[in-house]
Protein backbone atom coordinates (compact mmCIF):
# COMPACT_ATOMS: atom_id res chain seq x y z
CA UNK A 1 0.00 0.00 0.00
CA UNK A 2 1.08 3.77 -0.81
CA UNK A 3 -0.40 6.96 0.57
CA UNK A 4 -3.10 8.47 -2.22
CA UNK A 5 -3.20 4.54 -3.54
CA UNK A 6 -5.22 2.24 -3.69
CA UNK A 7 -4.12 -1.34 -1.46
CA UNK A 8 -2.99 -4.10 -3.83
CA UNK A 9 -4.47 -7.47 -3.46
CA UNK A 10 -3.78 -9.57 -0.67
CA UNK A 11 -1.34 -12.11 -2.03
CA UNK A 12 -0.41 -15.38 -0.44
CA UNK A 13 2.26 -17.85 -1.06
CA UNK A 14 2.46 -21.07 0.68
CA UNK A 15 5.84 -22.89 1.16
CA UNK A 16 5.77 -26.67 1.96
CA UNK A 17 9.94 -28.24 3.65
CA UNK A 18 9.59 -31.63 2.55
CA UNK A 19 12.53 -33.36 4.52
CA UNK A 20 15.06 -35.58 2.17
CA UNK A 21 14.02 -39.53 2.42
CA UNK A 22 17.14 -41.03 3.53
CA UNK A 23 18.91 -42.39 0.94
CA UNK A 24 19.74 -46.36 0.49
CA UNK A 25 21.86 -48.36 1.63
CA UNK A 26 23.65 -51.40 0.47
CA UNK A 27 24.46 -54.83 2.48
CA UNK A 28 26.69 -56.09 1.94
CA UNK A 29 28.37 -53.06 0.47
CA UNK A 30 29.88 -52.44 -2.59
CA UNK A 31 32.72 -54.68 -3.52
CA UNK A 32 34.99 -57.56 -5.18
CA UNK A 33 32.93 -61.22 -4.36
CA UNK A 34 34.42 -64.21 -5.00
CA UNK A 35 30.33 -66.02 -5.03
CA UNK A 36 27.40 -64.58 -5.97
CA UNK A 37 25.96 -61.60 -3.54
CA UNK A 38 22.76 -61.64 -2.30
CA UNK A 39 22.02 -57.61 -2.01
CA UNK A 40 19.63 -56.01 0.51
CA UNK A 41 18.76 -52.51 0.14
CA UNK A 42 16.80 -50.46 3.35
CA UNK A 43 16.82 -46.55 3.74
CA UNK A 44 16.42 -45.33 7.22
CA UNK A 45 13.62 -43.02 7.02
CA UNK A 46 10.67 -45.28 8.21
CA UNK A 47 7.67 -46.38 5.27
CA UNK A 48 9.82 -45.13 2.18
CA UNK A 49 10.19 -47.25 -0.69
CA UNK A 50 12.94 -48.12 -3.03
CA UNK A 51 13.67 -48.64 -6.66
CA UNK A 52 16.56 -49.74 -8.41
CA UNK A 53 18.16 -50.67 -12.04
CA UNK A 54 21.16 -52.61 -13.16
CA UNK A 55 21.67 -51.54 -16.56
CA UNK A 56 23.16 -48.13 -15.98
CA UNK A 57 19.48 -46.00 -15.89
CA UNK A 58 18.49 -43.87 -13.23
CA UNK A 59 15.93 -44.89 -11.01
CA UNK A 60 13.02 -42.64 -9.83
CA UNK A 61 9.47 -43.06 -8.40
CA UNK A 62 7.96 -44.23 -11.50
CA UNK A 63 11.36 -45.63 -13.15
CA UNK A 64 12.96 -49.44 -12.29
CA UNK A 65 12.10 -52.06 -10.26
CA UNK A 66 10.32 -51.99 -6.82
CA UNK A 67 12.99 -53.43 -4.68
CA UNK A 68 10.90 -56.16 -2.22
CA UNK A 69 13.39 -59.06 -1.72
CA UNK A 70 17.05 -58.91 -2.35
CA UNK A 71 18.52 -58.43 -5.51
CA UNK A 72 20.78 -61.79 -6.29
CA UNK A 73 23.93 -60.34 -7.92
CA UNK A 74 26.30 -63.38 -9.70
CA UNK A 75 27.83 -61.10 -12.31
CA UNK A 76 29.29 -57.85 -12.38
CA UNK A 77 26.50 -55.19 -11.59
CA UNK A 78 26.35 -51.92 -10.70
CA UNK A 79 22.96 -51.05 -8.76
CA UNK A 80 21.66 -47.44 -9.10
CA UNK A 81 18.62 -46.96 -6.33
CA UNK A 82 16.77 -44.13 -4.77
CA UNK A 83 14.33 -44.03 -1.98
CA UNK A 84 10.98 -42.13 -2.08
CA UNK A 85 8.04 -40.88 0.46
CA UNK A 86 4.86 -39.46 -0.10
CA UNK A 87 5.44 -35.86 1.25
CA UNK A 88 8.89 -36.13 1.63
CA UNK A 89 11.49 -35.61 -1.40
CA UNK A 90 13.22 -37.95 -3.04
CA UNK A 91 16.69 -39.29 -1.64
CA UNK A 92 19.42 -38.89 -4.02
CA UNK A 93 20.15 -42.02 -6.51
CA UNK A 94 23.03 -43.98 -5.06
CA UNK A 95 24.99 -46.75 -6.79
CA UNK A 96 27.40 -49.85 -5.74
CA UNK A 97 29.60 -51.28 -7.73
CA UNK A 98 29.72 -55.52 -7.45
CA UNK A 99 32.62 -57.25 -9.66
CA UNK A 100 31.94 -60.86 -9.02
CA UNK A 101 35.55 -62.78 -9.69
CA UNK A 102 34.31 -66.58 -8.98
CA UNK A 103 37.31 -68.50 -8.78
CA UNK A 104 38.50 -71.62 -11.13
CA UNK A 105 37.70 -75.17 -10.40
CA UNK A 106 41.03 -76.01 -8.93
CA UNK A 107 43.35 -78.66 -10.68
CA UNK A 108 42.77 -82.31 -10.36
CA UNK A 109 45.40 -84.61 -11.07
CA UNK A 110 44.75 -88.38 -12.64
CA UNK A 111 45.93 -90.59 -11.19
CA UNK A 112 45.81 -89.37 -7.53
CA UNK A 113 48.65 -88.83 -5.59
CA UNK A 114 50.13 -91.92 -4.35
CA UNK A 115 52.46 -95.00 -4.08
CA UNK A 116 52.72 -96.35 -7.39
CA UNK A 117 55.68 -99.33 -8.67
CA UNK A 118 55.94 -97.65 -12.34
CA UNK A 119 56.20 -94.44 -13.86
CA UNK A 120 52.51 -92.54 -13.33
CA UNK A 121 51.51 -90.21 -17.03
CA UNK A 122 49.91 -87.64 -14.69
CA UNK A 123 47.03 -85.48 -16.37
CA UNK A 124 45.95 -82.30 -14.51
CA UNK A 125 42.53 -80.78 -15.58
CA UNK A 126 40.61 -78.08 -14.00
CA UNK A 127 36.72 -78.13 -14.39
CA UNK A 128 36.68 -74.54 -15.54
CA UNK A 129 36.22 -74.25 -19.53
CA UNK A 130 39.24 -72.33 -21.09
CA UNK A 131 41.75 -72.64 -17.70
CA UNK A 132 45.51 -72.37 -17.95
CA UNK A 133 47.74 -74.84 -15.42
CA UNK A 134 50.86 -73.73 -14.50
CA UNK A 135 52.91 -76.48 -12.46
CA UNK A 136 56.20 -77.23 -10.54
CA UNK A 137 58.10 -80.41 -9.77
CA UNK A 138 60.74 -78.92 -7.48
CA UNK A 139 58.93 -77.49 -4.37
CA UNK A 140 58.19 -74.29 -5.41
CA UNK A 141 54.42 -72.28 -5.76
CA UNK A 142 53.44 -72.08 -9.58
CA UNK A 143 51.09 -68.57 -9.96
CA UNK A 144 50.07 -67.01 -13.73
CA UNK A 145 53.67 -66.42 -14.05
CA UNK A 146 55.49 -69.18 -12.37
CA UNK A 147 56.11 -72.39 -13.03
CA UNK A 148 55.40 -74.68 -16.98
CA UNK A 149 52.30 -74.40 -18.38
CA UNK A 150 50.58 -78.00 -18.93
CA UNK A 151 50.03 -78.82 -22.06
CA UNK A 152 50.73 -82.96 -21.87
CA UNK A 153 50.80 -85.67 -19.25
CA UNK A 154 53.29 -85.13 -17.19
CA UNK A 155 55.92 -88.87 -16.82
CA UNK A 156 56.90 -89.28 -12.94
CA UNK A 157 59.24 -91.83 -12.79
CA UNK A 158 60.97 -90.58 -9.09
CA UNK A 159 59.56 -89.50 -6.00
CA UNK A 160 58.02 -86.05 -6.71
CA UNK A 161 55.61 -83.37 -5.38
CA UNK A 162 53.05 -81.86 -8.20
CA UNK A 163 51.99 -78.21 -7.57
CA UNK A 164 49.79 -76.52 -9.78
CA UNK A 165 47.15 -73.83 -9.88
CA UNK A 166 44.20 -72.94 -12.52
CA UNK A 167 43.54 -69.37 -14.03
CA UNK A 168 41.43 -67.86 -16.49
CA UNK A 169 41.17 -63.86 -17.04
CA UNK A 170 38.42 -62.43 -15.06
CA UNK A 171 38.31 -65.06 -12.31
CA UNK A 172 39.86 -65.52 -9.35
CA UNK A 173 43.08 -68.01 -9.48
CA UNK A 174 42.23 -71.28 -7.81
CA UNK A 175 44.24 -72.69 -4.57
CA UNK A 176 47.08 -74.09 -5.05
CA UNK A 177 46.71 -77.92 -4.95
CA UNK A 178 49.56 -80.40 -4.25
CA UNK A 179 50.19 -84.21 -5.24
CA UNK A 180 53.34 -86.15 -4.12
CA UNK A 181 53.88 -89.20 -6.11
Amino acid sequence: YKAGMTDSAVISAAYVIAPPVAPPAFTPPAGTYTTTQSVALASATAGASIRYTTDGTQPSETAGTVYTVPVAVSANTALNAIAYKAGMTDSAVISAAYVIALPVAPPIFTPPAGTYTTTQSVAIASATAGATIRYTTDGTQPSETAGTVYTVPIAVSANTTLNAIAYKAGMTDSAVISAAY
